[in-house]
C-alpha cells in the first residue's frame, strides 16, 4: 500500500515536471517563432496540505498528509489591433474530491477599447470573463497573485469557486483618472457556471437532476491612491439557477419542482500600504433565497442573510521574504452565529454554521518564477470545509488546525 502511495505520486510529480519544461519551451518557441502581438503564460502549483479531524483537498487528515492539490494553467492573447485584444487560459486543478484535474476553460474573451484617453478609457469585453468580486476573484487562479496558499474562504469560497469565479456573458468597463486618485467600474451580465459542485454545497450530496444557470448580474466598482496603494472597492452580484428534476430520483428528489436559488453577496473591501507594511480587510454580507428546494433546505432558513470578513496584515521582511498574520470569520446566518437555532432545530450540528480561521503565513520570492509558500491555520468551525471530502462529517469536532506548504513556477 505505501509503495502504490510513493508510485502515485511519483507518476504525479513526473506528470507535473513534465508540463512544465514542456510549457517552458512552448513558450521560448512562441517567443521566437510568433509576433510580438502574441503572449503565450502559464504556471504549475504543487501544494501539501496536513490536517486533523477534517479532510481538505485530499485525504489531509492521514498521518502523512496529502499531495492531492495542484493547479497547472496556461494562458494565451493576441492583440489583433492597437484596441482589440483576445485572450483565453485553460487550467487543471486537483483539489480532492472537489476538482478532479479535468481541463477547463477559465476564461476565454473578446476585450474592445472602445475609447482611451490620458485621463480615461472605456470598453467591453465578451465571452467567459472572470468576474470582479473583491481585491482577488479575478486572480484567484495563480499562485503568485494570491497573497496567500488558500484565500480568505468566508468571501472566497473554494468549495463553490467556479460559481463565482466566471460567467458567460458581456461586461462593460472603464476607468477614470484624477489627480484625487483613480475610479474604476465594472459592470456585466451573463450566466455563472454550475455543475454538481453547486449541487453538493446545497444538498449535501450529488442528485440526479441537473442544475441550470439563470441571466445573472455583477457590478464593481472602487478607487484607489498612490499607485493602488490605498484602495477601497465596492462589489455586488446576483447569481441565480435552477434546479432540474429527473424521474431518475428518489421520490422525495422528485418533488423538487420548479425549484431555484439566489446567491447576492455585496463585499466591500479595502487596503493600505505603507512601505513594506500592507494592512487588508473585507467584508459581506450574503443574501440566500431557496425556492422550493424542502426538506434539503428547510422552508424556515430558506431565506437568510450570512456575514463574514477578514483582517489581514502583511509585512516584507527583505526583497524575497514576507510574512502574513490574518482573522477570517463567517457565519452563515447572522441571526444565528453560534448555530444553536440552526442545531435545536435538528438541522445538523451547530458547528456546521460558522468557521474562525487564524492564520500565519510565511512567502518565499526564490526569483520572478518560483514561489515557495507555507501557512499554519487554527480554525473553529466547519462552515466553509467542502462535503465531498468530508461525506460523514462525523466526529462533530469544533477546533482543527491545518498546515500547508505550496511550491509554484510561471512563465
Amino acid at each position: 500500500m505505501i509503495f502504490q502511495q510513493i508510485l502515485r505520486h511519483f507518476k504525479i510529480m513526473k506528470t507535473l515536471i513534465a508540463l512544465t519544461i514542456y510549457a517552458l519551451f512552448s513558450s521560448m518557441a512562441f517567443a521566437i517563432n510568433l509576433s510580438k502581438n502574441i503572449q503565450l503564460h502559464g504556471f504549475a502549483t504543487q501544494g501539501y496540505i496536513k490536517t486533523d479531524n477534517y479532510n481538505f483537498f485530499g485525504e489531509t487528515s492521514r498521518v502523512k498528509g496529502d499531495i492531492d492539490f495542484r493547479e497547472l494553467g496556461i494562458n494565451a492573447s493576441y492583440r489583433a489591433f492597437s484596441n482589440f485584444h483576445i485572450a483565453t487560459q485553460l487550467i487543471s486543478r486537483e483539489a480532492g474530491a472537489v476538482d478532479n484535474s479535468t481541463i477547463q476553460i477559465d476564461y476565454a474573451l473578446a476585450d474592445l477599447q472602445i475609447t482611451s484617453r490620458n485621463q480615461y478609457n472605456f470598453g467591453l469585453r465578451v465571452g467567459r470573463v472572470k468576474n470582479p468580486l473583491g481585491f482577488y476573484n479575478e486572480t484567484r487562479d495563480v499562485a503568485f497573485t494570491r497573497n496567500s496558499i488558500f484565500l480568505p474562504q468566508s468571501i472566497y469560497f473554494d468549495r463553490v469557486r467556479k460559481l463565482a469565479l466566471s460567467a458567460d456573458g458581456l461586461h462593460i468597463y472603464g476607468q477614470k483618472r484624477h489627480k484625487f486618485g483613480d475610479f474604476d467600474f465594472q459592470f456585466g451580465i451573463g450566466y455563472p457556471r454550475v455543475d454538481n459542485e453547486t449541487e453538493i454545497a446545497i444538498f449535501k450530496t450529488d442528485r440526479d437532476g441537473l442544475m441550470k444557470s439563470n441571466l445573472s448580474l455583477i457590478a464593481h466598482t472602487s478607487y484607489s491612491l498612490n499607485a493602488g496603494n490605498q484602495k477601497i472597492a465596492l462589489s455586488w452580484v446576483r447569481l441565480s439557477a435552477d434546479y432540474m428534476s429527473t424521474g431518475a430520483e428518489n421520490a422525495v428528489a422528485s418533488n423538487l419542482k420548479n425549484a431555484n436559488f439566489s446567491f447576492t453577496p455585496i463585499i466591500l473591501s479595502a487596503l493600505s500600504t505603507h512601505g513594506d507594511f500592507t494592512i487588508s480587510s473585507e467584508y459581506a454580507l450574503r443574501f440566500f433565497q431557496f425556492n422550493n428546494m424542502a426538506p434539503y433546505v428547510p422552508e424556515d432558513i430558506a431565506d437568510l442573510t450570512g456575514e463574514s470578513y477578514y483582517i489581514q496584515m502583511q509585512y516584507r521582511l527583505t526583497p524575497l521574504f514576507e510574512v502574513f498574520l490574518r482573522y477570517d470569520i463567517i457565519y452563515l446566518d447572522r441571526n444565528d452565529k453560534d448555530g444553536l437555532k440552526y442545531e435545536a432545530k435538528g438541522y445538523g450540528n451547530r458547528i456546521e454554521q460558522f468557521a474562525k480561521d487564524a492564520t500565519a503565513g510565511i512567502a518565499f520570492h526564490i526569483n520572478s518564477a518560483w514561489l515557495l509558500r507555507a501557512e499554519y491555520h487554527h480554525i473553529e468551525g466547519t462552515a466553509w470545509l467542502p462535503v465531498q471530502d468530508n461525506p460523514e462529517m462525523s466526529n462533530n469536532q469544533k477546533n482543527w488546525q491545518l498546515f500547508s506548504v505550496l511550491v509554484s513556477y510561471k512563465f
